[in-house]
């Protein structure tokens, strides 16, 4: 299943298969791009790759929008160490929810209702 848009921090962003043109020389499997408020993910990858690269991306746009990006704090090589590890991580945790889920006899909407609920 791919998704088509998501909201991160308030704000909305297209996903794409489709690659802008000023980026299509370098092949990215994705990249985010602020000034379209867009996530490109390569058409090739299916499954925990696109997954991945979806959250990879995501990860991007919450340094943009919670300004870290603009801090100077680290590089850019730092920046995707951080973001690449927090992709991986937030796919194992979101598998290892499903699981408990599907081990718990939990239908679709009664996994949402329980993310949802509050202690």
């Amino acid at each position: 299943m791919e998704i088509r848009k998501i909201n991160v921090l308030g704000k909305s962003y297209k996903i794409t298969r489709k690659c802008p043109k000023e980026f299509k020389e370098i092949e990215p499997m994705g990249l985010f791009a602020p000034q379209d408020d867009l996530i490109y993910i390569d058409p090739r990858l299916k499954g925990e790759s696109y997954y991945t690269t979806l959250l990879h991306e995501i990860g991007h746009i919450t340094m943009h929008r919670n300004g870290l990006a603009y801090t100077r704090a680290f590089n850019s090589d730092i920046e995707e160490i951080i973001v690449e590890t927090n992709s991986i991580v937030s796919y194992e945790t979101f598998l290892t929810l499903l699981e408990r889920f599907r081990r718990d006899g939990l239908s679709i909407s009664q996994a949402i209702q329980a993310l949802r609920l509050r202690e």
